[in-house]
């Protein structure tokens, strides 16, 4: 608001906490305006300025209008400040006697409560200071009771968010309900399309505002809704706002509440919780995208595949794994080469311990290996239905065993490693100390077994979390037969097929069988793992 800028004015501070929805000036502050001028126009204070934060909480002092009274305190524009009273100013017990007895003093500025008796012009008021215990101790039980209902709320599976996200819109029979909104889940589900054919969330950000969609806050603004943020440019989508919506498990239709907490009453910063807090409802809104979709998506968010120094990225990217040592097989592309000299390549070569061997695979050798093996298990089930569902029920639960089985292996493995590189590094140290081997051999030893247990230490934890999520999928034959239909026949891939039918493709390094070189390639699918002597194949 504009106010004048000449010296000695006077302050009218006005504040309210709202959480009512109301749109304009609320009937409490236009309330305490009425009151405040009044008073100064009774009491002969000439230049007043009003300083309005509605919506703001008592609880802390980080409120525009507050602080812009303050700046124009420190400048000398203002010499008295009224208030409704104490709890207008703030219940903060502690930032309030800072001010009203510490600052204002300072600066030579009159501090006016009318509701309190509190006025600097008369004198110290005794009972102020119990006031703003008492403000400070009703903000911070109201603060108890909110937290207490809310908990109470979300363990019954409602919904704690104020606006559902976009794709969704209030039921309004029962405000507490979500319904699809089809038009705006008509864009997420594009969204969740593009992420599945390899595009990351830049990119489709580009995409939406290059085709001139209307972003979620000037689609509400659009459709009645007011949206706490708006965007600058109604067709200007941030790539933050996709990375939110392909993040957002509410899609699948389930509820998950206590992601998040704030601090404190006086501390309003939002910092997320660990994941054991979460509390999961399956079914409280119908689903826009399908579990298994999302699973997917999450899959590629995590392995970020990114594009090489020419722009390139493979159709298979974050889908090719070493078979030896489980590392990523990356990408390799170059200005001179041809189509058929692309290729991928095992990360474990240029590990510094325990390094995999340097084998690759060409992309056009993969493609067509990928192509003929995906064809042969389509013709298959479409051939023969019931005995294909057979045939991956009757195997399902082996293969799950046996991979289990393998894994933990592994897991095993590394961590006894783990636990003899503590030994190595004590070894070493006693070694050293006794003049056995030199500071430099102590200190390069050092560095390597230190390498290797960070990396050690990083593959366990990704091992456990494996094994857990291996624990609790099942088969989901439906779920396959459900691509098999939707897909008939396929002529060629690309990464939406790929993404869709493949959970990942291991390639073995080389080896010599009856004088030949063979490479062993093992497909594993969504839904089925493994096929049954379908699942590998060799390039020779």
């Amino acid at each position: 608001m504009e106010i004048e800028q000449s010296k000695n004015g006077t302050a009218l501070y006005c504040r309210l906490s709202r959480d009512d929805g109301e749109e304009g000036e609320s009937n409490s502050i236009r309330n305490q305006k009425e009151m405040l001028l009044e008073y100064a126009r009774e009491n002969g204070y000439e230049n007043c300025r009003l300083y309005i934060d509605d919506g703001a909480s008592g609880a802390n002092f980080d409120r525009p209008y507050f602080l812009k009274m303050i700046e124009d305190a420190k400048n000398g524009l203002i010499k008295t400040i009224i208030v409704k009273d104490l709890s207008r100013f703030g219940r903060n017990h502690s930032q309030v006697v800072f001010y009203t007895e510490i600052l204002f003093p300072k600066y030579g500025i009159w501090f006016i409560a009318i509701n309190n008796n509190v006025d600097g012009n008369i004198g110290e008021n005794d009972t102020a200071q119990f006031v703003n215990i008492f403000n400070e101790w009703f903000v911070r039980d109201t603060s108890r009771k909110i937290r207490a209902v809310k908990k109470y709320q979300g363990n019954k599976g409602e919904h704690l968010c104020a606006n559902p996200p976009f794709g969704y819109v209030k039921d309004p029979n029962d405000p507490k309900k979500w319904i699809v909104d089809e038009e705006a889940a008509a864009v997420v589900r594009r969204i969740y399309q593009l992420c599945l054919g390899n595009y990351g969330p830049k990119q489709i950000a580009r995409m939406l505002t290059e085709e001139k969609i209307l972003t979620p806050s000037a689609y509400g603004i659009a459709h009645g809704r007011h949206p706490t943020k708006v965007s600058q440019d109604k067709y200007t989508w941030e790539t933050k706002s996709v990375v939110c919506i392909l993040g957002q498990d509410a899609y699948t239709g389930c509820t998950t509440n206590f992601k998040t907490r704030k601090v404190s009453y006086k501390d309003k910063r939002v910092v997320h919780n660990p994941p054991e807090e979460f509390v999961t409802f399956e079914n409280t809104q119908e689903a826009i995208i399908d579990k298994n979709t999302w699973e997917r998506v999450q899959a590629i968010r995590q392995s970020r595949h990114r594009l090489t120094k020419l722009g390139k990225v493979s159709i298979f990217s974050g889908l090719v794994f070493c078979g030896d040592c489980g590392s990523k097989l990356y990408y390799e592309t170059g200005r001179n080469f041809n189509e058929k000299q692309n290729r991928f390549l095992c990360s474990g070569a240029r590990k510094a311990v325990n390094r995999c061997s340097a084998h690759y695979i060409r992309e056009c050798v993969l493609y067509d290996l990928v192509l003929r093996h995906l064809r042969q298990t389509l013709a298959s089930a479409q051939k023969d239905e019931p005995r294909f569902l057979k045939m991956l029920g009757a195997a399902a639960a082996d293969t799950q065993k046996k991979e289990m089985a393998a894994r933990q292996r592994e897991l095993e493995m590394a961590e006894a490693r783990v636990k003899e590189l503590d030994k190595l590094f004590q070894k070493i140290y006693e070694d050293n100390v006794n003049g056995k081997i030199s500071d430099e051999q102590f200190h390069r030893l050092s560095e390597l077994y230190t390498v290797e247990q960070r990396e050690l230490n990083v593959q366990i934890l990704a091992m456990r979390k494996e094994q857990e999520q291996r624990k609790d999928r099942n088969v989901n034959l439906n779920g396959f037969m459900e691509l098999v239909h939707k897909y008939t026949r396929v002529t060629e891939l690309n990464a939406t097929i790929l993404n869709e039918f493949i959970e990942r493709i291991l390639v073995y390094a080389p080896e010599k069988v009856d004088g030949k070189c063979v490479q062993h390639i093992e497909i594993r699918y969504n839904f089925i793992g493994e096929i049954p002597e379908k699942g590998k194949a060799a390039v020779a």
